[in-house]
């Protein structure tokens, strides 16, 4: 999508996208409704749309989304249907991921601010302690885990606020998807042991991983690395975690306590709650930094990103200023039929059609599916459309086979098969008639042996009646040197010429024969 061409979903226009994560991409929108109020729009990557698992994850993270209403969580404003798909529409945050934050500090060689750590890291809890919390339209506990707390998944806001975001994989009671047995849910390197185990997940999952995104705010670092899946997984389970302190000797000793409180391997000698281990961490750090100071280091950190931002959003704004120019988006929006614009690829189910291949066989292939390159250029997809059906490639013409016209060798050497008993069209391979020992001599099979590359030549042909003397001879030597030796078994010199000579006599058959088949 872009400013030129924008799609439309709903009653949303969608400019350009804003990121791209593992599972959905968020695009950039208005609404028409709104026009002055920017907001973003998550959609599953087509590959993930296809699968059900995904869907109901999306689908789950739509519906806990819309029980959650707490300024640390990312609010969503509508869920769009269209289709077999949904389009989440989230309130717009100007500002940057946490971990997009945490690498330009890493990169700098700076450390973040412990007031601004800790402020940000106390606001996630009090979003984690409202999802936790969270009670159903009867009253009823949700019992909400979030599964998935990394920088990743937080946005720090230049109004100063962090917002959790990214709830599709959510443990909750009534969820429409459920875990498979034995599938690990979350980024290892933030994952508590329980859940890299396989165990019981409660809220205290979400804690430890929340400690471990302060351990590395305050230090500069990360707590488990690796490149290795498998090393990664002892580290978490099994590898001794060293006290903030061990690496900033100047950070008090009571958030080193609190912050190994946090990371206890043991889930039920952590903190109860989320609001709980946030207090903590407020007593522990001291007065942590106003929304202003957290607002200021964030536009300080992501400036160049901010920046090009901010243009985008005037660019967006600009161009739905005037009456017209929203009259023109709704019937646009409108002409649009209730589809998803081309973001990703077309949603409509694949026809299926027959394709006929240089080999003659005949397989299914869904539409859309480009052609191979032997077969030539894919036509023209026509503007404005989502359509990318591919026409069927028509099988190539093969002009009729001219027949051949025998040359006065083929007509001589059909004479001699002919002559020998055997039958067969001319400049092909003869085959057995009447007389099975005739055919079975190699005398005459002549095109059988030029398809092979055989020496057909004059000197050939009189070799294989040669060869058969050459054998008739040999077994009449071996006869005699038999008839010979039997008088006497000393081994003579006489008799080991005599051998040499018999066994080279016979290899000289054996080939002859064998070049003549």
């Amino acid at each position: 999508m872009s400013l030129e061409s924008p799609g439309f979903i709903g009653r949303y226009v969608v400019f350009d996208d804003l990121a791209s994560g593992g599972m959905a991409t968020v695009y950039l929108g208005r609404s028409l409704d709104a026009p002055e109020r920017p907001v973003a729009l998550k959609r599953l990557h087509p590959h993930f749309a296809k699968d059900p698992d995904f869907s109901a994850m999306f689908m789950d993270e739509a519906r806990l989304a819309l029980r959650l209403d707490h300024r640390n969580i990312v609010q969503t404003l509508d869920v769009v249907p269209v289709g077999s798909e949904i389009v989440l529409v989230l309130e717009y945050v100007h500002g940057a991921s946490l971990a997009s934050l945490l690498g330009a500090t890493r990169r700098t060689r700076r450390r973040v601010p412990l007031p601004i750590a800790a402020s940000i890291v106390s606001g996630m809890l009090r979003g984690l302690h409202a999802a936790h919390e969270a009670r159903s339209e009867v009253g009823a506990p949700l019992g909400v885990v979030h599964r998935d707390v990394s920088p990743q998944n937080v946005l720090v806001g230049v109004d100063g606020a962090a917002r959790l975001i990214d709830f599709g994989i959510a443990k909750a009671m009534g969820r429409m998807h459920a875990t498979r047995e034995g599938a690990l849910k979350g980024k290892l390197a933030y994952m508590a042991p329980e859940q890299a185990r396989g165990g019981e997940i409660t809220r205290r999952a979400d804690l430890f991983s929340t400690a471990i995104v302060l351990w590395e705010a305050l230090t500069g670092q990360g707590l488990f690395r690796s490149k290795n899946e498998a090393e990664l997984l002892m580290k978490v389970l099994n590898a001794p975690i060293a006290p903030p302190r061990a690496h900033v000797p100047d950070l008090p000793e009571a958030l080193d306590a609190m912050v190994m409180c946090a990371l206890a391997r043991d889930p039920d000698a952590r903190f109860a709650t989320a609001r709980e281990m946030g207090d903590a961490l407020e007593a522990a750090a001291g007065p942590g930094a106003t929304a202003a100071e957290i607002g200021a280091w964030v536009e300080r950190e992501a400036s160049e990103a901010l920046v090009d931002r901010a243009a985008l959003l005037a660019a967006t704004a600009r161009a739905m200023a005037t009456p017209a120019t929203i009259a023109s988006y709704r019937a646009a929006a409108a002409a649009a039929d209730a589809k998803l614009p081309p973001i990703g690829e077309s949603r409509r189910p694949p026809a299926v059609v027959a394709e006929v291949d240089d080999e003659a066989e005949t397989r299914q292939m869904p539409v859309g599916v480009p052609a191979s390159p032997r077969r030539g250029p894919a036509p023209p997809t026509p503007q404005g459309t989502d359509r990318h059906e591919i026409a069927p490639a028509r099988p190539p013409r093969v002009a009729a086979p001219r027949p051949h016209e025998p040359t006065p060798e083929e007509r001589k050497r059909a004479a001699l098969n002919a002559r020998a008993g055997l039958t067969g069209t001319i400049g092909s391979p003869a085959a057995p008639a009447a007389r099975p020992y005739a055919a079975s001599l190699p005398l005459y099979l002549p095109a059988a042996r030029r398809s092979r590359g055989d020496d057909d030549s004059l000197s050939a042909r009189l070799a294989r009646p040669a060869a058969v003397v050459a054998a008739g001879i040999g077994v009449a030597i071996v006869d005699w040197l038999f008839r010979a030796q039997t008088a006497s078994w000393t081994l003579r010199p006489g008799w080991i010429a005599n051998a040499l000579l018999i066994g080279g006599i016979a290899l000289g058959v054996v080939r002859a024969l064998a070049s003549s088949r």
